[in-house]
């Protein structure tokens, strides 16, 4: 969207609330379709020495291996390199956009405002869902006998990282917003005049504390009979 209105804003203002719907429902319906394999074998496991339940994919013992280089190397793209590319490429192109209109006398610090968000937004994306792919996808090594998993150290490093690295892909979609609130123009516009109200009522209040001080002091030293 914000792609589409900085490159393209007349055709984004043509688009209709019907091809936003169509669109919002083709990736959702991709979304779910490859899930599919996550959402069958999905399961709990019950590790007693700890007394909880965890959540493990079932795969199917005789070929668990197979199953989950399988369902890696379908997050791996769907999951991190092409949205990682498309997002990148939205930036550039952006990037490009905004640098040619800079030559027809465009405001130099709108644009580098809209430059670090986007910047902001692919970096953020960049740097919460690479560790848990890092880690799935050396977990596919692993089941393709490609690197020793016969050390008990490799298997625990990646069992300690991956709950913190989904921690930190999760987290993403919390982060966006925030670039979003904090780097966007009209949340540092409302908070400046925020500010400057503030600093107003503040003058205002401590003014007309003054005037009333002064009436009081008046008042208490003019002597009685005399005005």
């Amino acid at each position: 969207d914000r792609y589409h209105a900085i490159v393209h804003p007349i055709h984004s203002q043509r688009r209709t609330p019907q091809q936003a719907y169509f669109v919002a429902l083709v990736v959702w319906g991709l979304t779910c379709l490859s899930s599919l394999p996550i959402f069958y074998f999905q399961d709990t496991y019950c590790v007693e020495s700890l007394e909880v339940n965890a959540c493990i994919m079932a795969f199917p013992y005789e070929n668990y291996g197979k199953w989950s280089v399988a369902t890696t190397f379908l997050k791996n793209p769907l999951g991190f390199f092409i949205p990682l590319a498309v997002i990148t490429t939205c930036y550039i192109w952006t990037r490009r956009h905004l640098l040619k209109a800079l030559e027809f006398g465009k405001s130099r610090q709108k644009r580098d405002k809209v430059l670090k968000l986007v910047a902001a937004v692919v970096m953020a994306f960049l740097i919460s869902w690479l560790p848990f792919h890092v880690l799935m996808f050396l977990n596919a090594l692993g089941h393709m006998d490609i690197i020793n998993f016969n050390s008990c150290e490799v298997m625990r490093v990646i069992d300690t990282a991956l709950p913190f690295s989904i921690c930190m892909a999760f987290a993403n979609s919390c982060i966006n917003p925030l670039l979003y609130c904090f780097i966007g123009n009209q949340f540092q516009e409302k908070l400046h005049g925020l500010f400057k109200r503030r600093v107003y009522q503040f003058n205002s209040h401590w003014e007309s504390s003054s005037v009333r001080k002064g009436s009081c002091f008046r008042d208490a030293g003019t002597p009685m009979g005399k005005e």
